[in-house]
């Protein structure tokens, strides 16, 4: 019943077009180091062969099919939760500190979710029935329409990666550099102006390269941002993945062999790299109109390794199977690692090639999911996951499979078309 007047500033200046000039604009700024061996510019300037590339990657909700909702009961001195939520532990603790009651008096009640990957670690819409009870003495229950949903976050942030790389005269690798721009987390309303680490995700550190950088540019933006399933692993992978593919091609040199010769001291990827090889036929030879991709990536002390195949069917490409090895440790159940790495790769290609949240005079375009599509059943390709025997301690597994899917499909994309990717989401009907 209230007649609203807000005051958005200059925030309807925003739009997605003017946060990518943004983080642009900000790659020249000087970067937070946040590892670095040898001397990368001496090498990159000495070097037989240079190349450069910059990689996008866009604004993501969760869209969990469950839109967020809760009941919360406050009485004297008692609160009782029902709903589902990845924190439980941290709602009790949350309602019992606010309300200033003992966390022995919050009782949580919590149901099996329909989606969450991340967004239901967060306790705001737990805040907003508690407080709504507190005020009415009743049981609240609170239901977020999907256009809330959508619309008003907390999101994955989005990000711009720019990747340096140096081949010597033999083929070898000798150079890379990582940088990596975007907002922070744990770090959106400080004063400190530093990216930690964490913005890092997803860069992998385990290749034997001798001059090695990696960094980050902070930004500072109104849009919320939290935790999407692989965090920033998720967007990190695909450039870094991506870049680890020019390199190979600038080589000369098969991408999966160029992993495995930079890899030779660790067993862990090796094993998921050969056996994912294997697999997926990788060294057979590809049939007409197909093309294959790979990439590799640790997350929560999973590795993982995963192939792509596409396919052009009546002058369109459509990817047709993807392959993947996880080694999580000791698989305590097997059909849960199985489970969650299907889970990871079909929401990969939806983040891939179907949907991003946009901004447009300083509001998220995507309103519901006629905007924000989803990947159908029908879409979805073949799905081949080996889960590797392994005797190292037991590992979490929930997003490992979700950061190889982007870079694995557009490298294979490349390998048929030679069109190279860089910027997601892309249109699959255009490539």
């Amino acid at each position: 019943m209230l007649e609203v007047k807000w005051d958005n500033g200059d925030l309807e200046n925003w739009s997605t077009k003017k946060i990518k000039e943004d983080y642009h604009s900000a790659s020249n700024q000087t970067a937070e180091m946040f590892q670095k061996k040898g001397d990368v510019e001496k090498t990159l300037n000495d070097a037989a062969v240079k190349i450069e590339a910059s990689y996008e990657t866009p604004y993501q909700t969760h869209a969990p099919m469950e839109p967020m909702n809760v009941i919360v009961s406050v009485e004297k001195n008692k609160c009782t939760f029902w709903g589902s939520t990845q924190n439980p532990n941290g709602v009790k603790s949350f309602l019992a500190k606010q309300l200033s009651i003992s966390e022995d008096n919050v009782t949580i009640n919590y149901t099996f979710m329909g989606g969450a990957f991340g967004r239901r670690s967060l306790t705001d819409v737990a805040e907003e029935a508690m407080r709504l009870s507190r005020e009415t003495g009743k049981p609240i229950q609170v239901i977020w329409s999907r256009e809330d949903d959508l619309t008003q976050g907390p999101f994955r942030a989005c990000s711009l990666n720019i990747c340096r790389g140096a081949i010597d005269g033999n083929g070898n690798l000798v150079a890379l550099e990582h940088k990596v721009i975007c907002q922070d987390i744990r770090n959106q309303n400080s004063n400190d102006n530093k990216p930690g680490p964490a913005v890092a995700g997803g860069i992998n550190t385990e290749y034997a390269i001798p001059n090695f950088a990696v960094s980050g540019v902070l930004r500072k933006l109104y849009i919320p941002i939290s935790y999407w399933r692989s965090v920033y692993h998720s967007t990190n992978c695909f450039a870094h993945e991506s870049f680890i593919d020019e390199l190979a091609d600038a080589a000369k040199k098969d991408p999966l062999d160029f992993r495995l010769s930079l890899l030779t001291d660790h067993k862990r990827y090796t094993q998921v790299l050969k056996t994912v090889a294997e697999k997926s036929e990788w060294y057979q030879r590809r049939e007409k109109e197909t093309g294959k991709g790979v990439a590799i990536v640790e997350r929560s002390g999973s590795f993982v390794a995963m192939v792509v195949e596409v396919k052009r069917i009546e002058g369109k490409i459509k990817p047709v199977k993807i392959t993947a090895a996880i080694d999580s440790g000791t698989p305590v159940h097997p059909d849960n690692l199985k489970a969650q790495t299907e889970g990871c790769i079909v929401m990969g290609l939806t983040a891939a090639y179907k949907s991003a949240i946009t901004i447009e005079k300083g509001k998220v375009a995507e309103q519901n999911f006629d905007a924000y599509k989803m990947l159908g059943m029908h879409e979805c390709p073949e799905i081949d996951v080996h889960v590797i025997a392994s005797t190292e301690k037991p590992e979490g597994a929930g997003e490992a499979g979700l950061p190889p899917v982007a870079p694995a499909l557009c490298n294979a994309i490349f390998e048929l078309t030679k069109n190279r990717i860089r910027v997601l989401p892309f249109d699959l009907e255009e490539v």
